[in-house]
């Protein structure tokens, strides 16, 4: 980001904090994870795809859309090499059209929620 990006993304960041934005947020995650709540991690994936924010495109360009697909390619790797493989990724990458398991899928491999 440019320094008028990065400015910008950390007075959006300081107004959730101050808000109380940013703790409802991570209590919604940290709800759906704990109760494994499909449709609220589609809402939270919803709400990422709309958020116009600096934050929220930083969130979809940088962290989902250029990284996603070199996770489930260095996960690819391993299950090519080894018979049994584990990868532990943020509940992040597990949310949306791009995620890293929608993009496994694409590829031929049997992706099976567990949670």
């Amino acid at each position: 980001m440019n320094e008028k990006q990065q400015e910008k993304y950390l007075q959006e960041s300081i107004a959730d904090l101050q808000s109380g934005a940013a703790l409802q947020r991570a209590k919604e995650l940290t709800d759906a994870w704990e109760t494994a709540d499909q449709k609220a991690f589609e809402k939270l994936a919803n709400d990422i795809k709309n958020d116009r924010s600096v934050k929220g495109k930083f969130v979809r360009n940088f962290l989902q859309e250029a990284r996603n697909p070199a996770m489930a390619a260095k996960i690819e790797t391993h299950l090519m090499q080894d018979k049994i493989s584990f990868a532990g990724i943020d509940i992040l990458h597990l949310m949306g059209n791009d995620s890293v398991p929608q993009l496994l899928s694409r590829d031929g491999y049997q992706v099976t929620r567990l949670y």
